[in-house]
């Protein structure tokens, strides 16, 4: 077990520097024998699967990236419910895998998907986290991003300013998911000639 847990973070380090093509080979090993030894629904094994998904999605292999995280997604909802922690994390991968086949093209039917992703996610996570916990900010800095791409702009922005405002104030503005909140919110305004601000 440990030896696998440290595959897994092997995995986790490859993917975050940007080694996709390791950190696939990396999961997809952990997946395997995750799934052989404890099971398709336990707790390693969806992990594995979800960090999976993100590294193939990253690969530009999305459509295999999906697939998988909906067969996980399924499994999650059956067998631990909507608020568990790991099915709200594999609501907002599967939603940003959605959001980013999209591109800047208008595919509505996938961003209305994404948007229904990242709202249970919201959902959930407020019941089990909190409003303001990093990973329900998160998820509404998703959901902003699908709602200005859906053409709600305005809602978009104002959404990501509170999500930015939320982090500055209450968690660490250093944390990646804070200074990835901002350069969001910078692009947007840069789309929409608000780049002084």
């Amino acid at each position: 077990a440990e030896l696998l847990r440290t595959r897994y973070l092997q995995g986790l380090h490859q993917r975050r520097a940007g080694d996709l093509e390791a950190a696939i080979a990396t999961l997809s090993a952990v997946e395997a024998a995750s799934t052989r030894r404890l099971g398709e629904v336990a707790l390693p094994t969806q992990y594995a699967r979800n960090f999976l998904a993100r590294a193939l999605n990253e690969a530009g292999q999305s459509p295999r990236a999906q697939e998988l995280m909906e067969a996980t997604l399924a499994a999650q909802r059956r067998t631990q419910g909507e608020d568990h922690r790991a099915t709200l994390l594999s609501m907002v991968t599967l939603g940003e895998i959605l959001l980013g086949e999209c591109g800047d093209e208008t595919d509505a039917l996938r961003l209305d998907s994404a948007r229904s992703c990242f709202e249970r996610a919201i959902a959930g996570r407020r019941r089990v986290l909190g409003e303001t916990h990093p990973g329900t900010l998160t998820a509404k800095q998703q959901l902003a991003r699908t709602l200005y791409q859906q053409g709600a702009r305005a809602e978009g922005i104002a959404l990501l300013e509170t999500v930015v405002r939320d982090f500055e104030q209450l968690h660490d503005p250093s944390q990646p998911e804070a200074i990835d909140a901002r350069r969001a919110l910078l692009e947007l305004y840069r789309r929409e000639g608000r780049a002084g601000e």
